[in-house]
């Protein structure tokens, strides 16, 4: 089965600041900075899983506020590379909340 999970953080005050943070206290396996449509973001994994289907990403939509993009492929060609998953899920909602706005 595969399926994608969506989840602002909002009990996270400093935005993307906090992953940097917890990356600095070496407290992520995989920790690699990236953009999604303009938007920082980071893909950050307290152990990367990356072989088994699971990529999650942390887009920085405001200053304070980070969104999770977090795909978990089961099945099919994406399996062993899920994180173009995320990317494309990530742009998808910068587009929407950019129409939103």
């Amino acid at each position: 089965m595969n399926s994608v999970d969506v989840s602002p953080l909002p009990e996270n005050k400093n935005g993307l600041g906090d992953l940097y943070t917890n990356n600095d206290a070496h407290k992520y396996e995989l920790f690699e900075p990236t953009t999604i449509d303009g938007y920082p973001a980071a893909y950050a994994e307290l152990k990367n899983l990356r072989s088994t289907g699971l990529c999650t990403l942390w887009v920085a939509v405001t200053d304070q506020l980070t969104v999770m993009v977090e795909p978990q492929i089961g099945d099919g060609v994406n399996k062993t590379n899920p994180c173009p998953i995320a990317a494309k899920v990530g742009a998808a909602m910068i587009e929407h909340l950019k129409g939103a706005a």
